[in-house]
């Protein structure tokens, strides 16, 4: 059984500090994306099964349980027996003991209406359905997803780990290194100061006071090395910041290539697995 959380997962994928209310947010995205993908017997397992009191057609409402969180019905039943499905415009014809669709306690029917799920006849108190929820995962405490198969449940953590890595790519883009900026703006300074001791060394070539345009042609030298070490900083943090970016650029289309790779493999999958 696994024992890191989601979280460790993630950073031990990503190389960094990860933001966890987002990796939540696309924890939950990703399951939700695998499962409308899953073949129907891995698809079993990520269902719940609630109990409900079949209503009259026409007074369907949402009190008794049965209103549907996804929509996604595998089964249903009226106690020992599977439900037939029917359209809701024929519901009224399920009560018509007349009408070929009537359903009984033996052979009852189900149907569908806005958000609603109802059995026929009414008043079976075992009226159930098998219906595919949609997890939520908190990556700082969990370790494994509820109502999911175990066969997917790694696929989760890459989807979240790309959705981080583009996060980084995106927060690089957006905002320029303020070691950089800072380093740029030294250059500049320097720049200035370079040009007005070479004006003030020009001024006394033309006075003929030689001893005195050199110190500032030495000065202006000094400003020339200072903003040297300046540029050599700035295309040194280029170079880690182009480095990381392509990095993380890399690991995502690794992790998406695996992704890929484990998403075909389980839906392919013929025989069940465990969650």
């Amino acid at each position: 059984m696994a024992t890191s959380t989601f979280s460790a997962k993630i950073t031990n994928l990503v190389g960094g500090t990860i933001d966890d209310d987002a990796c939540d947010d696309w924890m939950t995205e990703g399951a939700k994306e695998i499962i409308n993908q899953l073949p129907v017997n891995l698809l079993r397992l990520c269902t719940s099964n609630t109990t409900f009191t079949s209503q009259a057609a026409g007074s369907e409402s949402s009190g008794s349980g049965n209103l549907l969180n996804t929509g996604k019905v595998l089964n249903v039943f009226a106690g020992n027996f599977a439900c037939r499905f029917i359209s809701n415009l024929d519901k009224y014809k399920a009560e018509d003991s007349d009408n070929v669709l009537y359903a009984t306690a033996t052979d009852p029917a189900y149907y569908i209406e806005r958000s609603l799920i109802n059995v026929l006849p009414a008043g079976i108190s075992t009226s159930r359905y098998e219906e595919v929820q949609y997890p939520t995962v908190d990556i700082s405490s969990d370790n494994a997803i509820a109502l999911f198969p175990d066969e997917a449940e790694h696929l989760v953590v890459l989807y979240a780990a790309m959705r981080q890595l583009l996060q980084y790519q995106s927060t690089m883009s957006a905002s320029w290194n303020d070691d950089i900026t800072t380093a740029l703006t030294a250059v500049n300074t320097a720049a200035d100061d370079i040009k007005a001791e070479i004006v003030l060394a020009n001024a006394e070539v033309d006075l003929e006071d030689m001893e005195k345009a050199s110190g500032y042609l030495a000065t202006a030298q000094a400003y020339i090395a200072e903003a040297g070490g300046y540029i050599a900083e700035v295309s040194s943090r280029l170079q880690s910041d182009s480095a990381k970016y392509q990095w993380y650029g890399d690991q995502y289309a690794k992790l998406s290539a695996e992704y890929a790779r484990g998403l075909a493999a389980v839906k392919g999958t013929t025989e069940g697995g465990g969650a």
